[in-house]
């Protein structure tokens, strides 16, 4: 039953990754920037977590939470929306059980660099409910750029921003577009 488990995540996140081959639009799940811009997102998927992406769209509020690497009740107000975090200081699955301690929805975690790759977990077999997604830097700094500013905030922002919603899940309004390897 476990190889099975294993085989059923394996095949989940290839079709997954097979989305980034197309840069048109992808043929499998869909992370979106649906305002104040519009623009989908290539990303990369989580090897822990929620792997499977809802049928239809989840849509919700964007809210920059740093690295997320210390508890962020109390400190970020993500509940009900997606946190954006950056990588580095601690591992990928330790961000995201953060955000969902904090009510996240889902959480974007921004690259470092521009290249994409599937995150893994940190061999601590705790475990995350939420859908956990790997961005560009080039494409995580265009999402920070568009947020509000708040008061004090050292990186780029939008003094005229009203927020920054972001949507995911499969299928809408995608057209497929397959193309072989």
């Amino acid at each position: 039953m476990v190889w099975l488990t294993s085989l059923l995540r394996v095949s989940i996140l290839l079709l997954c990754t097979l989305s980034l081959v197309n840069t048109a639009s992808p043929t499998i799940g869909l992370l979106q920037v649906s305002s104040p811009f519009r623009k989908a997102l290539h990303f990369a998927p989580a090897w822990f977590g929620a792997v499977v992406l809802p049928t239809g769209r989840i849509t919700a509020g964007v809210q920059y939470a740093g690295d997320a690497c210390q508890c962020l009740v109390g400190r970020v107000s993500v509940r009900n929306k997606i946190a954006l975090v950056d990588r580095g200081q601690c591992s990928f699955l330790q961000k995201a059980i953060h955000a969902e301690q904090a009510g996240a929805l889902a959480v974007i975690i921004v690259n470092d660099t521009n290249e994409y790759f599937i995150m893994t977990d940190d061999g601590t077999r705790r475990t995350v409910g939420l859908h956990s997604f790997l961005v560009s830097k080039a494409d995580g700094d265009a999402i920070k750029a568009a947020l509000p500013c708040s008061p004090g905030q050292q990186t780029p922002c939008d003094s005229n921003s009203e927020g920054v919603t972001v949507s995911y899940g499969l299928g809408f309004a995608v057209r497929a577009q397959y193309r072989s390897l």
